[in-house]
């Protein structure tokens, strides 16, 4: 049995207009019911926490790939959207940007390992098994 890391605390009150808190030692964030579905849409969503779930898999994998690879990077970020309706509607984009400090790298490198950090992401490998959509897009700049 692997042990657990970071034990998640959550709390609601109140009816479907109610609201929440999910907290950790490291976390903190208010929950809500989406305003489409009778709530007040004032805090993370299930499908919100998804797709963070899967975007934060997918930039740690390629934080470590590009460590791995030498490649030197500036601050990178991930902005990620879930969409659909039901369970089997679910898609997430995600949108990477990735800052590099030098220029001996080529696009199609990084583009290589970009996708060999998205295919080693457990997360959205999950997702992917259970029918959601993932697409991704990124933008690469040097500087």
């Amino acid at each position: 049995m692997t042990a657990t890391h970071n034990i998640l605390t959550l709390s609601w009150s109140g009816g479907r207009s109610g609201g929440g808190r999910i907290s950790s030692a490291r976390i903190g964030a208010d929950l809500a019911i989406p305003a489409r579905n009778g709530g007040t849409g004032a805090g993370m969503d299930p499908k919100s926490f998804l797709a963070a779930s899967a975007a934060e898999c997918l930039l740690l994998n390629l934080v470590a790939v590009l460590d791995a690879s030498g490649v030197e990077h500036g601050g990178i970020s991930v902005e990620t959207a879930a969409h659909g309706g039901g369970a089997d509607e679910i898609s997430i984009i995600h949108h990477l940007t990735l800052p590099l400090s030098g220029t001996a790298v080529t696009n199609d490198r990084i583009v290589r390992l970009i996708d060999k950090a998205e295919a080693a992401c457990s997360i959205g490998n999950l997702l992917k098994s259970a029918g959601v959509g993932i697409t991704l897009t990124h933008s690469i700049t040097r500087g």
